[in-house]
């Protein structure tokens, strides 16, 4: 059964996503990890990302990888230790931009503090 034109071009996209967790076993009671997801099947390079607190005056301050990032097989992760404090903000606000084989793409995505 041969593929179709859509199936090909999905195989050839690196899909990245962003999450937020808490772990036991981190630093602090209150650290938290973001993670930088590739759940697309191919290939992400270049990738770089914008954190921007969606509350005023509160700022994000990460730490635990280089950017940008060179390369991210598929199913492959980087993550950032974050360590809130009474200024960390409750949401997030991610700009994800990476090349695949079908150029450079972009993601926007919010995520809530745990």
């Amino acid at each position: 059964m041969a593929m179709d034109n859509e199936e090909i071009k999905r195989r050839r996209l690196a899909e990245l996503s962003v999450t937020l967790e808490r772990r036991p076993g981190l630093p602090n009671d209150n650290d938290m990890r973001l993670i930088l997801n590739n759940d697309g099947p191919a290939l992400a390079s270049d990738i770089t990302f914008d954190a921007e607190a969606l509350e005023q005056e509160q700022h994000v301050s990460l730490s635990g990888s280089d950017l940008p990032i060179p390369s991210m097989a598929p199913g492959g992760d980087v993550r950032f230790l974050l360590t809130p404090t009474d200024k960390t903000p409750f949401s997030f606000s991610f700009t994800i931009q990476w090349t695949d084989e079908s150029g450079k793409r972009e993601r926007r995505a919010t995520v809530n503090r745990i």
